[in-house]
């Protein structure tokens, strides 16, 4: 069955290794989310397994892992995904996403049963500490993200990402592992970093105007505390397409190329109780402030 499972989610594929490996079972163990896996059988025998991850913060849900040991036809995922559409919306999410490969088959179906392309994302990995030749002008600085910096950072990604990919790519609060680069007092790049124990993800987001972005992608790199000799991944948004050129001249290999999948769903209206509903028709509507009649012009 171990075979026919696919992760969904690069950031957890690449930084905690195998779905079915120690240190991914232990990134489940974290306050910040919560983690449930369904088993579902079929009568004939056929077996199914997903993972979602709710985020406790956000209206997102993140489909991580779902396969079996037969091929899922359409009946198959279309009753999956409206079973775990009903549990993440009891949950607070509104949005359910995955990421999955350009050439896999499971990428039409999940179009079929109510998911759309948001964004196109391009994986690189860096096994080594990239050199290049830095120009004589520094570009830019690299620091965490400050938070009185916050308004500014979201502005440029604001301005930067488009519509339709705002509600996966734009943070929902300031978190401690997001990096910006600073040119004089003006944000002119943002990058997302989560460590995990197999490697290093960095999703970069760049202002178009900004120049020496081979030179800024190699110090973001060189200032990574505790890389080890962990890889580091680089993900690019299609958004961003015209950074592929600067990734190609630091000798990065290219690892993936997918859609990134966004389902929308409503918001869970709470159900309420039989003495809710009392305390409700009991309630008596408030006398508004009595209305006095203007003034005329004559008066």
């Amino acid at each position: 069955m171990h075979e026919g499972v696919v992760p969904l989610n690069s950031v957890l594929r690449l930084t905690y290794g195998s779905p079915f490996g120690f240190w991914w079972m232990a990134s489940q163990f974290d306050p910040a989310q919560t983690v449930f896996t369904i088993l579902y059988q079929r009568d004939d025998g056929g077996e199914f397994i997903s993972q979602v991850r709710v985020l406790s913060q956000a209206k997102i849900s993140y489909l991580t892992l779902l396969g079996g040991n037969e091929e899922i036809i359409p009946d198959d995922l279309t009753f999956i995904i409206k079973d775990l559409t009903i549990r993440v919306q009891r949950m607070g999410s509104i949005h359910l996403v995955a990421e999955v490969d350009h050439k896999h088959p499971l990428l039409e179906k999940m179009k079929t049963s109510g998911f759309g392309v948001s964004a196109w994302q391009d994986i690189w990995q860096f096994s080594h500490q990239p050199d290049f030749r830095r120009e004589a002008d520094q570009p830019g600085e690299w620091c965490p993200l400050a938070e009185v910096d916050w308004w500014q950072a979201c502005q440029l990604l604001q301005a930067v990402t488009p519509p339709i990919s705002q509600m996966t790519d734009l943070p929902s609060r300031f978190l401690s592992r997001y990096w910006v680069c600073h040119k004089d007092t003006r944000i002119i790049a943002f990058a997302d970093i989560r460590y995990g124990p197999q490697g290093i993800w960095i999703q970069p987001t760049f202002d178009p105007e900004v120049s020496h972005c081979p030179d800024l992608l190699c110090d973001l790199i060189h200032c990574l505390p505790a890389r080890l000799s962990r890889p580091v991944y680089l993900s690019v948004r299609s958004y961003q397409s015209w950074l592929f050129r600067s990734i190609e001249l630091l000798g990065a290999e290219y690892v993936a190329h997918q859609a990134i999948l966004v389902k929308h769903m409503a918001g869970y209206i709470k159900e309420f109780s039989t003495s809710e509903l009392l305390r409700l028709e009991k309630r008596k509507a408030k006398p508004s402030n009595p209305v006095l009649p203007s003034r005329s012009v004559e008066e």
